[in-house]
């Protein structure tokens, strides 16, 4: 990298392009599309650009990148034929993922040693990876010279504490999620079942299609935005089953922020980063993690009987989240990040 690559005039703002294969995922607008409007604060402008799926499409992108200061990549691994055009001429590169994308999501995740040498070979032309959990920048170590955690940031509501919701109507569960992930409530499919025998419980579901438990009354509401906002303010106890997989295990789930930063109690499978948000080693947890059926059905039994420690959980969680995943805080990291890798950080 030359001298005048590498650092950019402080007198204009940096300019940086984005590159994604898919604009509209919630992976794109979770790590990239929100932060740019932050970002431009710190002199820092974002072009957007969707990477063609033809090698000739792909040549020309990475023939025009070289317009700009820096190259933001988000996930997207490069055939070899194309990415042997990522020589020294290309500004620095900064990598930026969330799933290990060193395994295939099907069946859980199996070693795939194609993607293992995708993934090195384009860490090791990037300046920086940009991982969304540690297990994740583990990943990365090997191949690229700095890593840096980028967590997946939440928008967090002004609350001061946790409210106690249930002091004069039924207590409601909560799972809320994507066609994807709604095959993971049937891992607690019997302490769902089992919790029947409560009239004052019931379970809010927001998704894309129904599920019955036996007798535990399911409210059924189809995803949107406004019924997860309205779902998030109303329920008391936020629920996130997954299965324990090479590729969970890297992730941290979204619906875990979303339920903490609501200073709403919670109770996930012990899988990877369910069991970093909760704490489960350390002394003040900030949520509960369960490891099989049995111990599912003894939280939901103690969680919906509990109301101090729904209220105390409920408040860690919030201040937990707002201290790691508050989207101000992150994008002062990605700032000083970005003039780190163009040499205008003092």
């Amino acid at each position: 990298m030359t001298e005048k690559r590498s650092q950019v005039q402080a007198s204009r703002p940096i300019r940086i392009i984005a590159i994604t294969r898919k604009p509209e995922s919630p992976s794109f607008e979770h790590r990239i599309t929100r932060y740019r409007k932050g970002l431009t604060e710190y002199g820092i402008e974002l072009t957007f650009q969707t990477l063609p799926r033809s090698v000739r499409g792909q040549w020309q992108v990475l023939k025009d990148m070289r317009r700009y200061d820096g190259v933001w990549w988000h996930r997207h691994l490069l055939s070899p034929w194309v990415s042997t055009r990522l020589h020294k001429e290309t500004p620095p590169i900064v990598f930026d993922f969330d799933d290990p994308l060193v395994y295939s999501a099907r069946g859980g995740g199996q070693h795939s040693w194609s993607r293992q040498i995708l993934f090195s070979r384009m860490l090791r032309r990037s300046s920086v990876a940009l991982a969304a959990s540690k297990s994740l920048a583990d990943l990365a170590l090997p191949f690229c010279p700095s890593v840096v955690e980028i967590p997946m940031a939440v928008d967090i509501p002004t609350r001061v504490e946790s409210p106690v919701r249930a002091t004069n109507k039924r207590l409601e569960l909560l799972w809320l999620g994507t066609e994807k992930t709604q095959p993971y409530l049937d891992l607690i499919r019997r302490p769902l079942m089992d919790l029947g025998y409560r009239k004052d419980v019931k379970l809010r579901l927001v998704a894309h299609k129904p599920m019955t438990f036996g007798d535990l009354e399911v409210d059924f509401r189809p995803w949107s935005a406004n019924e997860q906002t309205m779902a998030l303010q109303a329920c008391d106890i936020g629920l996130c089953p997954m299965p324990d997989t090479v590729w969970t295990r890297g992730k941290c789930p979204y619906k875990v922020l979303q339920y903490m930063a609501h200073a709403m109690p919670w109770i996930g499978s012990a899988v990877g980063e369910n069991r970093i948000m909760a704490g489960s080693n350390l002394k003040e947890q900030r949520g509960l993690c369960a490891s099989s059926n049995d111990q599912w059905m003894q939280m939901l039994v103690q969680l919906t009987q509990d109301a101090n420690l729904r209220r105390t959980l409920g408040n860690q969680s919030y201040k937990y989240v707002a201290g790691n995943h508050c989207r101000s805080i992150l994008i002062n990291r990605l700032a000083k990040t970005w003039r780190n890798v163009l040499g205008q950080e003092k």
